[in-house]
């Protein structure tokens, strides 16, 4: 069921311009823990996969940095020594700490988005911009508006159930 015009979430494609043609922004990441009938629907069908890592990366024309390496974290120029860019690190960590509190007290959660949660826990614009923002986003296939009104508690739920609330 789809309650918009055009198929969207998981199953959301756009054509980016006439060079680069159609792109999926749908589901595109899937593991054996989390998924493991997909995974045999996908035998079934011969449907090939590919082992894939669950690292992050952001790219902006001002900013780059990623997860998968030492050299990936700090890929931008000044960002050892970014005050903003370590705190958006400590951030990180921080909200892997803090973010089961939801799942724990799913009842004071419930009625609060992202962007709330993040306001009243005091994370940095940094973290927000550069972090929990686009991975949410680049989940959910949303804008960035979107991912900051989605309701925290499920957020929660599947960053816990698909392990990414670890380093």
């Amino acid at each position: 069921l789809e309650a918009e015009a055009t198929p969207g979430g998981h199953a959301l494609t756009i054509d980016a311009d006439k060079t680069i043609g159609p792109i999926d922004l749908g589901f595109q990441v899937c593991n054996l823990t989390n998924y493991p009938h997909l995974f045999g629907f996908f035998d079934t069908l011969n449907v090939d996969t590919e082992p894939s890592d669950m690292s992050f990366a952001l790219s902006t024309p001002t900013f780059e940095w990623g997860s998968r390496s030492l050299d990936a974290v700090f890929a931008s120029p000044g960002s050892k020594t970014s005050p903003a860019f370590l705190k958006m690190l400590a951030d990180i960590v921080r909200f892997n700490w803090l973010a089961p509190e939801v799942l724990q007290n799913r009842d004071a959660w419930h009625d609060s988005t992202l962007g709330v949660y993040l306001s009243s826990r005091g994370f940095s614009a940094e973290f927000a911009q550069q972090y929990v923002v686009p991975m949410t986003a680049a989940i959910w296939s949303c804008s960035d508006e979107e991912a900051l009104a989605f309701p925290v508690v499920p957020l929660v739920a599947f960053w816990s159930n698909h392990h990414l609330l670890s380093l």
